[in-house]
């Protein structure tokens, strides 16, 4: 009875300081789900949050019957983290006040239930830095470089198989036809994407932490590599076959099927990662 009376006790601390997160923090939540929903960059962070929780009820359920030690820590933590939001909101410093959100959620974890226990609900905690978006001139520094290396990595293997073209900058220029690579096609948006789905990958499929370093670093050659496959590919199929897929429709259709082409990718190296995991 003792023990049920815990179990009930814990669970309703949880929801009480969950709603209580959600309240304090609701013009940042409500600012984060509206740039999800506006940015195609960022879509995928209405899928961050749902994993997060889904791990933490899991790691929730088989921690269930752990006594819990409460740290006074937490308690400082917290209180630290939401003057950091009060300042970040009245200063308009948007990505701070979203970190918070995650400084906080650690906060409390800390204090209801301890330092043992939080060490297990670090990755749940650490994911939701997934559904921040990257600061725009972090985001702007980052691209123009990208674009342009896609950008002269196409030309020189649309110029190994035999097709003429002039870049300037971002513009690609054949025969009847210019391309311009774009910030969606320069790798940075599918970094993020693939990089979350690799991180998520690695903790439920590996057990060594350096593996799973490993996979995370393969998410940016890979976003770029395809990136640069389709940009070629969009020069071939016009060149050779006057097929034109920048239209709307076709060059969405296109960019999902690059996009699966990488999850391919990541896949077949996790699967050689696990695979070298258990024969060591």
């Amino acid at each position: 009875m003792e023990m049920i009376i815990k179990k009930n006790y814990r669970t309703l601390t949880v929801a009480f300081f969950g709603t209580l997160l959600v309240l304090v923090f609701l013009p940042a939540w409500r600012d984060l789900i509206e740039f999800w929903y506006t940015n195609d960059d960022y879509n995928h962070g209405f899928l961050v949050l749902p994993i997060s929780v889904y791990l933490c009820f899991r790691i929730y359920r088989l921690n269930n019957n752990i006594p819990i030690d409460r740290s006074s820590w937490g308690l400082l933590f917290l209180t630290f983290s939401i003057l950091i939001y009060i300042v970040a909101s009245f200063a308009g410093i948007n990505t701070l006040a979203y970190l918070s959100i995650v400084t906080t959620v650690f906060s409390l974890t800390l204090y209801i239930f301890g330092s043992f226990h939080v060490r297990s609900y670090l990755f749940p905690i650490f994911f939701l830095i997934f559904m921040i978006p990257v600061p725009a001139q972090i985001f702007s520094l980052l691209t123009i470089p990208l674009q342009l290396f896609v950008s002269a990595a196409s030309c020189e293997i649309a110029r190994f198989i035999g097709i003429p073209v002039l870049r300037e900058g971002n513009i690609i220029h054949i025969p009847g036809y210019t391309l311009q690579v774009v910030q969606a096609c320069s790798g940075l948006r599918s970094v993020i994407s693939i990089l979350m789905i690799c991180t998520l990958f690695g903790y439920m499929a590996l057990t060594r932490n350096a593996l799973r370093v490993a996979l995370c670093l393969f998410a940016v050659p890979v976003a770029i590599f395809v990136n640069i496959f389709r940009v070629t590919v969009m020069v071939a199929l016009f060149y050779f076959f006057d097929i034109d897929v920048t239209t709307e429709t076709v060059h969405t259709f296109f960019g999902v099927a690059v996009f699966l082409l990488a999850l391919v990718a990541i896949f077949c190296f996790r699967g050689f990662l696990s695979r070298w995991e258990r024969r060591s």
